[in-house]
């Protein structure tokens, strides 16, 4: 069995989005499902830019 680090700083965190090189670039205590998509999607366009679509 692997052995891990405790990170206590992360108790309670319900959703994580790890960059590429393995930082942390949104985390969220959030339980509601619907608040935390809104989240990320804003998370992920402030880390990655707006989306465009691939016609």
């Amino acid at each position: 069995m692997p052995q891990y680090d405790e990170h206590p700083h992360l108790d309670g965190v319900t959703e994580v989005l790890v960059r590429p090189d393995g930082h942390v670039a949104w985390a969220t205590c959030t339980t509601d499902r619907d608040t935390r998509r809104d989240e990320r999607a804003q998370a992920l366009t402030a880390w990655a830019d707006t989306p465009t679509s691939s016609s």
